[in-house]
């Protein structure tokens, strides 16, 4: 799930170097935590990405990046719920400010606004509506087995 390169950074990101010398001065540890195999294998076997959020992890796996590369707020993270209620936010918002101010008051109450609001969201995608950067929604399953979808802003 992750590289080498992701867990020697999700380490080096829990623990700070004196942290790393305690564990070394520990007469009860035979590890050589200067090793960065070492590191890693302990960031696996000790599953240290649970002291991380889950949109971090997400972030990682999506963009194939470090801890330190990782910036939210190029990301929308939402579950599927958080994602449906975003997306008929959006509609709704969308039909009020833009589509209803389009339509002379006297034809209004002729239109139909939930229909709208359904058609325009069953004739898009999610990615489209709230991918405001690539129009793309991207899937990710955490280690956990949750899921969390990305839509880069």
């Amino acid at each position: 799930m992750f590289t080498d390169s992701q867990l020697l950074s999700i380490f080096e990101s829990c623990h700070s170097e004196a942290d790393v010398f305690l564990m070394q001065v520990n007469p009860n540890n035979d590890e050589d935590f200067s090793d960065d195999d070492v590191r890693v294998e302990y960031a696996r076997n000790n599953k240290m990405w649970d002291e991380l959020g889950d949109e971090t992890i997400a972030v990682m796996l999506h963009a194939n990046c470090d801890v330190d590369d990782v910036n939210l707020d190029n990301y929308m993270l939402l579950t599927d719920e958080e994602a449906d209620a975003a997306v008929e936010e959006y509609a709704n918002n969308y039909l009020e400010d833009i589509v209803l101010s389009e339509i002379p008051i006297y034809y209004q109450s002729y239109f139909d606004g939930d229909d709208w609001v359904a058609d325009y969201i069953s004739n898009s995608t999610r990615g489209e509506i709230l991918g405001s950067y690539d129009g793309y929604e991207h899937e990710v399953i955490l280690p956990s087995g949750n899921y969390l979808y990305l839509y880069k802003q």
